[in-house]
């Protein structure tokens, strides 16, 4: 009879330690959860609303200074307008989640006119993913090169930190740009044997 309670016991025993086991258990609200991280895309570093404004001041060339103005969208097109002093340049982006490519550029466009709906006259992509350096494209005779996504720069405008910079590279030359989140292009650095041109952000004005 002792030996049956003996053996009684020690089973209650293990099944009441089994349970105090599965009772500290954390409950599933305590496990911690990580919030989504937020995926940075081209368009991110392009802002394009209609009414967006930069102007840049050039070193090195008469035309290196330039205002830039947001003039038109329609669906994933945009049309910006830049004025050097000199001429007027219209340009047509496309915007992906993917890509920016400028698909139409027109000189002497001093009316302004919307020309998103003419015919492409190019394809040049301009920033693709994935954004983290090394990230390698050609266009034609340009090939460009994301060189960094952490670079500081300064400008009559501020300075600007952890910058995205792409280098393009043509037969005869190379350009380094400097893009920064929600604002855009910030500096641009133009090499050509010993000449060097810059153009750097001085105010900009992005509309929402």
């Amino acid at each position: 009879m002792k030996r049956i309670l003996l053996l009684f016991f020690s089973l209650l025993m293990v099944v009441t330690v089994g349970c105090t086991k599965t009772s500290e258990s954390p409950s599933p609200s305590a496990i911690p959860t990580l919030e989504p991280v937020q995926e940075v895309i081209p368009s991110d570093y392009f802002p394009m609303t209609p009414g967006s404004t930069w102007g840049y001041i050039g070193d090195g060339n008469e035309y290196a200074s330039y205002t830039q103005t947001v003039l038109y969208n329609e669906c994933s097109y945009f049309q910006v307008s830049r004025d050097n002093g000199g001429t007027v340049t219209s340009t047509v982006y496309y915007v992906s989640d993917n890509d920016i490519r400028m698909v139409l550029s027109r000189g002497e466009e001093y009316d302004k006119a919307n020309i998103i709906s003419e015919p492409p006259n190019t394809d040049e992509i301009i920033l693709k993913t994935p954004l983290e350096p090394g990230t390698e494209w050609e266009s034609g005779s340009i090939k460009r090169r994301i060189l960094s996504m952490d670079d500081t720069i300064a400008t009559p405008a501020g300075l600007f930190e952890d910058c995205l910079t792409v280098r393009s590279d043509y037969p005869d030359s190379y350009i380094i740009d400097y893009y920064v989140i929600g604002i855009g292009l910030v500096y641009t650095e133009f090499h050509s044997g010993d000449d060097i041109i810059t153009s750097s952000l001085e105010f900009y004005d992005i509309a929402d």
